[in-house]
């Protein structure tokens, strides 16, 4: 299956696109408990095929600073928002939402949604961690690509790779992100020791995660 990979930004640039802001994280776990079908949404675009240590993809929208991101609510009433995918997993993740935190990435994959890869803190945080690990290039931040066109191809080579088999879309995952490093780098997405995602928010339902099937990976563009 082929992607066109600005397919789905492009799909959100028509007139009455959801307003795009920067939600606090206790207003967007409000958003995500009144409406469970965001989540169920949210659920269906990560690929978690490398397991609880390697990086959760997302497959969704994503937006020019690499993250994933998803509407919330519904353009009809005029409450769509759009919420960034790693904020989202932080909230269902349990990570706590008393403040408007900065979401950070310790892996530096501006599109893995995988809460043990996320830290609370500030935005002076946030700036120190890339003025520390900019110049790494064997890292995501030293791709030449940018982190959205990053981002971008190895969501292509994921829903590109043949969903029946596992062990492929990790080869093509690992692939692309080391297509854009100056100098190559070593394929280590399962390198990460076995880590455990804590309970969902509210119920104490745990998310599915599950890889997506074929046919559910052909439906996933456009989003909205």
């Amino acid at each position: 299956m082929m992607i066109d990979t600005d397919h789905s930004n492009a799909a959100e640039q028509f007139e009455g696109a959801p307003r795009r802001r920067r939600l606090p994280l206790p207003a967007l776990a409000r958003l995500l408990l009144e409406h469970p079908e965001a989540v169920q949404a949210f659920e269906r675009r990560v690929w978690t095929g490398g397991g609880g240590g390697s990086h959760w993809y997302w497959l969704g929208a994503i937006s020019d600073s690499g993250h994933g991101k998803l509407q919330i609510g519904s353009r009809s009433d005029d409450s769509a928002v759009v919420a960034l995918a790693h904020r989202i997993a932080w909230v269902l993740g349990g990570g706590d939402c008393g403040s408007d935190a900065v979401i950070r990435h310790d892996c530096d994959e501006s599109s893995c949604v995988n809460p043990a890869d996320l830290r609370a803190g500030s935005m002076a945080d946030n700036s120190a961690d890339w003025v520390a690990r900019r110049h790494r290039l064997d890292g995501p931040l030293g791709d030449v690509r940018g982190l959205a066109g990053r981002a971008r191809a190895i969501r292509s080579a994921l829903l590109e790779a043949t969903a029946a088999r596992p062990g492929e879309q990790v080869l093509a995952a690992a692939r692309a992100a080391a297509a854009g490093q100056p100098f190559g780098a070593q394929l280590t997405l399962l390198e990460a020791p076995e880590r455990v995602c804590p309970p969902i928010l509210g119920a104490g339902v745990r998310p599915s995660w599950a890889p997506l099937t074929q046919a559910e990976a052909d439906n996933l563009l456009p989003l909205w």
